[in-house]
């Protein structure tokens, strides 16, 4: 038992010395910023009516969870996306979930990542701080956040592709 507790207080030793360096305090503050600002507009547009591009990825995921839908997806929707969208379906989650896990997580993620990147391919790391802010803040990406839309996957999923690479290079 002595032992987690001993684990818990490294834990939060290592968490106070990295927010007194004023940059990480700052990179902390922009990214809860993200979360709320994307939480709430997620909670505001949870529930709302879906756009006709949304309503085509979403009637074409519940025929494939076999809903009692006759939807073929058109050919400017076509991609791995419905299938994403399929499976929370198909295990008992709706459209919030979906969304969510889809939208607003990789959206928050994508935040970080251009932190990351930035810090990677620049010494000044206050242009890893612009970076994530201008992310964080971006009136589109948040937009896309709250929409069913492949933008914000596609994103985060880039961004992972390129720091990958870099850190690979």
């Amino acid at each position: 038992m002595n032992e987690h507790k001993e684990a818990i207080e490294k834990r939060k030793d290592k968490i106070k010395n990295w927010l007194k360096d004023r940059q990480n305090l700052i990179f902390a503050v922009i990214f809860i910023f993200a979360i709320i600002i994307r939480l709430y507009y997620f909670s505001l547009t949870k529930n709302q009516p879906l756009w006709w591009d949304e309503s085509d990825y979403l009637a074409y995921a519940k025929n494939l969870a076999g809903y009692p839908v006759n939807w073929i997806v058109s050919g400017q929707h076509a991609s791995i996306y419905p299938y994403l969208i399929a499976i929370f379906f198909k295990i008992g989650l709706g459209e919030i979930a979906a969304k969510f896990f889809l939208q607003v997580i990789p959206s928050i993620l994508t935040v970080f990542l251009a932190y990351l990147i930035c810090n990677e391919m620049y010494e000044d790391r206050r242009i890893g701080l612009i970076a994530s802010f201008l992310t964080a803040t971006f009136w589109l990406h948040i937009f896309n956040s709250a929409r069913f839309h492949i933008d914000i996957p596609a994103l985060f999923f880039g961004f992972l592709a390129f720091y990958t690479f870099w850190q690979g290079y």
